[in-house]
C-alpha cells in the first residue's frame, strides 16, 4: 500500500489483485463458447453433407428408373410373338364400290371437296389424256353419281388439280394445271354441283405439272403456285 500526500491530504492507494477464484469462474464461461462454436460448425458441416448425398441419390434414383423403365419396354418388345404385335397394330379397312373414270383417260390427280354444300365429300379427277376433268358426286351411302365433266381445252393435258374457295363466295372452285397448253385453269363453282367453264391463265413457255393455293403473303387473298417442267 502507498500513501500519496495531495494538498496536504494524504490519500493511500491500494493496488488490487484479482483473486484465484475470479479467474477460475471466467475460464468455463470461454470455454464453454468454444465447445459450442464447434459444435455449430461441425453441425453446419455435416447438414451441407447430407444434403448433397440426398442429392445424389435422388438423382441416381431417377436415373435407374428411367434405365429400369426402358429396359422393361425392350424386354416386351423383344419378348412378344411377332404374330400379337402385327395384329395389333395393322389397320383394317372395309371395302367400297369401286368407280371408274372415263376409257383411257390417264388420271394423274385428284381433290377432295364439298361441292354442293351437303356434308359430303365429293371428288374431282383431272384426266390428263381426255383433257378435261371428272366431277363424282358423293351420295351419302358409298356411292357416287355419274361424272360431270369440264374440258380444259384440246391437248391440255391436265396434270394437276386443287380446290379451294378462290373468289370468296363461299363456294368451292377447282384450279388445275394444264401441261400441255401452258396455262392453269380456273373453273368458278356455284355451290350446285355445277361451275363455269374454264378461266386460263398463262405460264408463259412453262409447263405446270402441280399447282397449289394458299395466303403466301399474309394479305387474306388466296395465292396461287405452281410447279413447270421446262
Amino acid at each position: 500500500m502507498d500513501i500519496v500526500s495531495t494538498d496536504n491530504e494524504w490519500v493511500s492507494l491500494e493496488e488490487i489483485t484479482p483473486q484465484p477464484m475470479e479467474i477460475q469462474q471466467t475460464l468455463p464461461v470461454v470455454n464453454n463458447n468454444i465447445v459450442k462454436n464447434e459444435h455449430e460448425v461441425e453441425n453446419l458441416f455435416l447438414n451441407k453433407c447430407y444434403s448433397k448425398i440426398r442429392s445424389h441419390l435422388s438423382i441416381f434414383i431417377s436415373i435407374l428408373f428411367v434405365s429400369l423403365s426402358i429396359l422393361t419396354g425392350i424386354l416386351v418388345i423383344c419378348l412378344t410373338p411377332r404374330s400379337q404385335i402385327e395384329s395389333s397394330c395393322s389397320l383394317k379397312f372395309t371395302s367400297i364400290n369401286s368407280f371408274k373414270s372415263q376409257y383411257d383417260s390417264f388420271p394423274q390427280s385428284l381433290a377432295l371437296a364439298d361441292f354442293n354444300n351437303d356434308y359430303n365429300i365429293d371428288i374431282v379427277i383431272a384426266n390428263t389424256n381426255n383433257d378435261n376433268i371428272e366431277i363424282f358426286i358423293n351420295n351419302n351411302n358409298q356411292t357416287y353419281i355419274s361424272q360431270i365433266t369440264y374440258s380444259t381445252d384440246i391437248n391440255s393435258h391436265p396434270y394437276s388439280v386443287t380446290v379451294s374457295d378462290l373468289n370468296n363466295d363461299t363456294f368451292i372452285d377447282i384450279m388445275v394445271a394444264n401441261y400441255g397448253t401452258h396455262s392453269f385453269g380456273i373453273f368458278y363453282g356455284y355451290g350446285n354441283n355445277t361451275f363455269n367453264n374454264q378461266k386460263t391463265f398463262s405460264t408463259d413457255s412453262s409447263r405446270p405439272r402441280q399447282v397449289i393455293v394458299a395466303d403466301i403473303y399474309n394479305d387474306y387473298y388466296l395465292d396461287r403456285n405452281h410447279s413447270n417442267m421446262i
